[in-house]
């Protein structure tokens, strides 16, 4: 059995706010000008080096959590707005 959650913001979607936006590019920035990012520097791998607080975003989407049994059979548990990315997924 598979648990998955899509979504776990509570009862109101919250999307990333601008100052939190700028805030994660403002360390992406910081770190590039660490590790000496240039030009010639293969921008994918740079990507994959930082740590995942600055690389991906959390939250927005409210509760939808899904439960796989071994058999392949998708079970829905809550149909929060975090549906929206469980439904990408299926497609």
């Amino acid at each position: 059995m598979q648990i998955k959650l899509w979504g776990v913001r509570g009862s109101l979607p919250s999307p990333t706010t601008n100052k939190e936006y700028q805030d994660k590019i403002r360390s992406i920035l910081q770190k590039a000008a660490e590790t000496g990012f240039n030009r010639e520097t293969h921008v994918d791998e740079f990507i994959d080096s930082l740590p995942d607080s600055i690389k991906y975003v959390y939250g927005g989407d409210t509760t939808c959590a899904t439960v796989t049994s071994r058999s392949g059979k998708s079970y829905i548990i809550d149909c929060g707005s975090g549906i929206r990315p469980y439904g990408y997924d299926l497609m």
